[in-house]
């Protein structure tokens, strides 16, 4: 076996996987639900399909994508009663059958996305399986926002109530031979469930090219130290303790800009609560207001309390942002330096308030000023990611 087939539904990752898969010649076939095989007509169906695209990487061979266009119709017509009787309710169930269905007609490796690939596992005990776990294992993830926010009033159950640990993810991971993770928090979840477990850290890369002359030219004035959240309104995001630390840690010269999508009713009603000139709260920004708002601030703040990855912090510090954020995303694995960043517990409200205000009196004296945030975020890379996924496909080749 010297190829590999991929499984998931919608654009994970740029479809960075498989095209580092397709480099070296071990892409047997991408199976997912909407791939277009023109860049033009991705381009062209750009506003229907929204979020969901691009669903196109030129680099990516079409002859490999084979398309499960019924799962698409399924999560894009959800709502609808009579979609739902033709093309099923599940997107996902679609694609992992899909993805299992390939792997029984071909000798192929399995490299699924989590959620996609446990049929095909349980079907090939004798081949290669390697699960890309993109997202916290479940289990550990509500234990982490019960520990965090329930003593806040703020953990909400009703998530996690059908399946509180994801019992079939569990399975895919003790099943797989090796578990990709793109983040040092991903990574704990996995081996909180499976304690022993054979897994490779990769890093995903910036997809926010650097322009430094943009991101250092368009701050506003340092007298002035300017924050940033954006992100869901959701309470794992860590929204209240950044308003609570900010309140009281905060000079008064200081501003907090909020980039709000999607509030829970909560969030929403905190925010609509605000009553601090300092504090600006804006929603459903387009990309190019979105970038204004990263090049215009001097410091992002992420206090998550669970996240995959947050490819948010990459491309805050590419638009020259020193970055706070928690231990929970990936700024832990990459050691900044304090001009860069600084990472702090997740949870805790005392530690997020410190490090507000060192980092509003270090952008006030120019001791932070986004140089050193910009040659962090050259350490995101695509390339690196796509050697590691490489070097993981082709272990055991004869030399």
């Amino acid at each position: 076996m010297t190829g590999f087939a991929v499984g998931f539904a919608g654009s994970r990752d740029n479809y960075e996987v498989a095209l580092a898969l397709a480099e070296i010649g071990r892409l047997d076939a991408l199976v997912t639900d909407l791939y277009l095989k023109s860049g033009r007509l991705a381009g062209a169906l750009a506003p229907w399909i929204a979020g969901d695209c691009p669903r196109h990487h030129p680099a990516l061979p079409n002859r490999r994508v084979r398309t499960v266009a019924r799962a698409f119709a399924a999560q894009k017509l959800a709502s609808r009663r009579w979609a739902r009787t033709l093309f099923g309710a599940d997107a996902q169930a679609s694609v992992a059958h899909a993805f299992a269905a390939h792997a029984a007609r071909r000798p192929v490796g399995l490299f699924p996305y989590s959620g996609y690939g446990l049929a095909a596992f349980r079907a090939h005990p004798d081949r290669r399986r390697i699960l890309f776990q993109y997202h916290p294992q479940r289990a550990f993830e509500r234990a982490e926002l019960e520990r965090h926010l329930g003593p806040r009033g703020a953990f909400a159950p009703a998530p996690f109530a059908a399946d509180p640990d994801d019992a079939a993810n569990i399975e895919e991971i003790h099943l797989a031979d090796t578990v990709v993770c793109a983040s040092s928090f991903t990574r704990r979840s996995v081996l909180h469930v499976a304690p022993g477990k054979r897994v490779v850290l990769a890093p995903y890369g910036a997809s926010l090219a650097i322009d430094e002359a943009a991101a250092l030219g368009q701050k506003a004035d340092p007298s002035r130290p300017t924050f940033l959240f954006v992100g869901s309104g959701i309470p794992r995001k860590g929204i209240g303790l950044l308003l609570d630390a900010f309140a009281h840690a905060a000079p008064r010269g200081a501003a907090l800009r909020l980039v709000v999508r999607n509030a829970d009713p909560a969030t929403a009603r905190r925010l609509a609560a605000i009553d601090d000139d300092r504090i600006t709260v804006r929603s459903n920004l387009g990309r190019a207001d979105l970038l204004a708002e990263f090049r215009r601030a001097h410091v992002f703040v992420l206090p998550a309390i669970s996240e995959g990855f947050a490819h948010v912090v990459p491309e805050a510090l590419a638009s020259g942002c020193h970055v706070i954020a928690s231990d929970a995303t990936c700024l832990a694995d990459m050691d900044p330096p304090p001009e860069a960043g600084e990472i702090v517990p997740a949870g805790d409200a005392e530690a997020l308030a410190a490090a507000i205000t060192r980092t509003a009196a270090g952008v006030s004296s120019g001791a932070i000023d986004g140089r050193a945030a910009l040659a962090l975020a050259r350490r995101f890379s695509w390339p690196r990611f796509r050697r590691t996924i490489q070097a993981l496909a082709t272990e055991g080749d004869a030399p």
